[in-house]
């Protein structure tokens, strides 16, 4: 099996602009505190206290009073990558690259060539000083086979993505942030190709260190190259473990613009496993092959765990289209697949996992209940702001054989 990937959005979490962390309020809060504390960069010199303390338990506060009192942060997309993989990005740097098989034959090491290539569109690179940073071993792809395209091939193995610029692009991002991937398989041979996409999500740090700005993955922190401690590397370790659930990836887009706005929903099709196939029937060579994706970092908690918003605790539309209370086959319901995947990975879900049960996700509808679930998801959140400067959206691509 050839492996392949390459990254699609380097999120870059940084002090200047603000979260619009909008939180599913219940119906008769009466102590408001502000739920979500911001998303914001710590330095390796600021209070260790500035990324270990956690917002109270308190009850949920409202959109309006979290408006008024919210602290000011800011995320930009951006992206990094690796090996045929597609990283979704919203704003910022973003890569691939492609991992070739080796084969030893006798004194010579060859690469073994993939079936395909990852092909990339548009006219400019996000972030790319910051790309630079992180990693300057990519390129700007092959653009002489295709026309239009920019792809990787045995000279062009790691390659920045790219986007075209358009009037109105959003530039600032947080819980509650969407966005589209697109990239394309291009076979080299005539006939069916089946790939194996799988989806990830790898956390960054950036920081000053020894008078140089660097950017490295959460995963390779240590005492030793930088200036943080060994409890900030422990913090910015949980909260990368956050990251891997708290962005959701889709197949298919739902419906946001039903007349009756009360059956309106983001997505359809979640993969709760973050793995899909995709089949490619009678490809011809060197005709591209899209592959679109879609992911959200959803706002709140409501959004996911909830049947339906009889209950009113949820703001928002809901990420999948809602069920009712007493439906048949619950399990095979998109919200049936999305309320399973907060029960089988609560401990990358929720800051409070440890005190989560499968019956108290069953039960997300009862006030107590959901204000606990609600909790424990907006804190994770709040640890990710404070432990990750930047974040890539990870998807890498095999043959199936």
């Amino acid at each position: 099996m050839n492996d392949a990937k390459f990254n699609y959005g380097l999120f870059a979490l940084k002090n200047g602009a603000e979260i619009d962390k909008s939180i599913s309020a219940l119906p008769d809060s009466k102590t408001k505190k502000e739920k979500a504390m911001p998303v914001a960069a710590v330095e390796p010199d600021e209070d260790e206290e500035s990324i270990s303390a956690l917002p109270e338990d308190e009850d949920i506060i409202d959109e309006k009073e979290l408006k008024r009192n919210r602290i000011k942060s800011l995320i930009k997309l951006a992206v990094i990558g690796a090996s045929i993989i597609i990283i979704i990005i919203i704003s910022t740097i973003a890569w691939f690259t492609m991992n070739r098989e080796v084969e030893n034959s006798g004194l010579a090491m060859t690469a073994t060539d993939a079936p395909f290539e990852i092909g990339v569109v548009g006219t400019t690179v996000r972030n790319n000083s910051e790309l630079n940073k992180a990693d300057n071993q990519y390129n700007n792809g092959d653009n002489t086979q295709i026309a239009g395209y920019y792809i990787t091939d045995g000279l062009n193995s790691k390659i920045k993505i790219r986007y075209t610029p358009s009037q109105g692009d959003i530039e600032d991002f947080g819980p509650g942030s969407s966005g589209v991937l697109s990239f394309y398989v291009i076979p080299k041979q005539d006939g069916d190709l089946t790939v194996k996409i799988d989806l990830g999500s790898i956390g960054y740090r950036e920081y000053d260190y020894n008078n140089t700005k660097i950017i490295k993955p959460i995963s390779e922190l240590t005492t030793t190259n930088s200036s943080f401690t060994q409890d900030d590397i422990n913090q910015f370790n949980n909260a990368n473990n956050f990251l891997q659930g708290h962005i959701l990836f889709f197949e298919n887009p739902g419906d946001t613009t039903n007349a009756n706005e009360s059956l309106r929903y983001y997505y359809q099709n979640p993969i709760t496993s973050r793995t899909i196939n995709k089949t490619f029937l009678n490809a011809r060579k060197d005709v591209p092959q899209q592959v679109t994706i879609y992911w959200m970092w959803a706002n709140t908690l409501g959004q996911i765990a909830l049947k339906n918003n009889n209950s009113g605790f949820r703001n928002g539309y809901p990420l999948v289209q809602d069920v009712a209370d007493d439906v048949a086959n619950f399990s095979s319901t998109d919200k049936g697949k999305m309320v399973q995947y907060l029960k089988n990975n609560k401990s990358i879900i929720f800051n409070n996992a440890s005190s989560i049960s499968d019956a108290d996700i069953d039960d997300a509808s009862t006030k107590a209940t959901f204000s606990k679930l609600s909790t424990g998801y907006n804190e994770a959140d709040f640890l990710m702001g404070f432990g990750l400067s930047y974040f890539m959206i990870e998807i890498s691509v095999d043959t199936v054989s």
